[in-house]
């Protein structure tokens, strides 16, 4: 069965990314587009992942290697949640079994006739990556269980 997908979404995408120096892959069979980036925050990498869909995109990024073990997992969660508690875009999120942690931010492009601007997927980029970095040292903290959720919340929105 073949994955349907916005070509046309997919070509843009990669259009902007191959545009603004980023080593993307290219577009696979299902529609993805993966790149890494290097954060400014103690976790140093993130992977990131557009998703095309028939009329919309999803961009997914997740931490390089940091995943919340049993001992930590239900510190993880609430700090999570009160990360997600007041974001405007996007969310975070983390997977049950593989227990990787990702931010997820999604875009509707139209139903007919989808259109996405250079803009528009930007604006993506940048909200992924200024939101993974902001929390990227609390959420570690807590990882780590040197921080309580709410205090590495606390800190990491006064910065």
């Amino acid at each position: 069965m073949k994955f349907e997908y916005s070509e046309r979404m997919a070509e843009a995408i990669a259009a902007v990314l191959e545009m603004d120096g980023w080593d993307a892959e290219p577009v696979d069979e299902i529609g993805r587009i993966r790149f890494s980036v290097e954060l400014d925050c103690k976790i140093r990498e993130a992977e990131c992942e557009f998703r095309v869909l028939d009329n919309s995109f999803l961009l997914l990024t997740g931490y390089w290697g940091i995943t919340a073990d049993q001992e930590s997992h239900r510190d993880v969660i609430e700090f999570l949640s009160r990360a997600n508690h007041n974001m405007y875009y996007g969310s975070f999120e983390l997977n049950a079994e593989s227990e990787q942690i990702r931010f997820r931010i999604s875009h509707y492009c139209g139903e007919k006739h989808p259109q996405l601007t250079a803009e528009q997927i930007r604006h993506a980029i940048r909200i992924s990556l200024a939101t993974v970095e902001r929390y990227g040292d609390g959420l570690l903290s807590v990882i780590m269980g040197y921080e309580n959720p709410k205090a590495a919340i606390e800190q990491a929105e006064a910065s």
